[in-house]
């Protein structure tokens, strides 16, 4: 029944309407994308995440804007490992894949770009839990940490735009890079 309720919702979620922000990982990067506590001790979780992002449409705060390019796409494997150390901690490495990057511009010329993410890490610490007739109530800290795996100079600001509304800064617009890549 479940493997029925995921083809059907495959193929009938093909046009999604939302505005995103981060990529890798449904929802937050670092947290996963779902609330998940402190693993048992041993015990280790794996999720592979495929998300395909594109938007023609953006905006400046709450007001759809005139855009300064035609097309924004991502396509990114994100991979996350969680490992139990103990029954109170927990450790969740992850980063991702860009299979492409790309942005048109409104001239039609094309900057796309592939390769690795960001690395993640991300401890948990288990500060309370209790578990009564089959309900469990738990309260877990963490501190998570980005590492940038790419070059520092990655991308390049092409246009900064002034802002209109006083207190707010100007936005800066990038223009992409390809990634930094290492030879062995």
């Amino acid at each position: 029944m479940r493997l029925l309720f995921v083809i059907v919702l495959s193929v009938f979620s093909n046009f999604i309407f939302a505005q995103g922000c981060c990529s890798g990982g449904a929802g937050s990067p670092i947290a996963g994308g779902a609330a998940t506590g402190v693993l048992q001790e041993n015990q280790m979780e794996i999720s592979l995440n495929h998300q395909f992002n594109q938007s023609n449409t953006f905006f400046t705060r709450d007001t759809e804007a005139d855009p300064l390019f035609n097309n924004l796409t991502s396509n990114y494997l994100f991979f996350r490992a969680d490992y139990g150390v103990s029954k109170k901690l927990t450790l969740s490495i992850a980063s991702g894949y860009y299979l492409d990057k790309s942005l048109i511009k409104t001239d039609n010329s094309n900057t796309s770009s592939s390769g690795i993410g960001d690395l993640i890490v991300f401890p948990r610490y288990n500060v309370y839990n209790r578990s009564a007739n089959f309900k469990r109530t738990e309260i877990a800290i963490g501190l998570g940490l980005k590492i940038p795996l790419g070059a520092h100079n990655d991308s390049t600001v092409t246009i900064t735009e002034s802002s209109w509304a006083p207190g707010f800064p100007d936005a800066d617009i990038y223009s992409l890079s390809p990634p930094y890549r290492t030879n062995y």
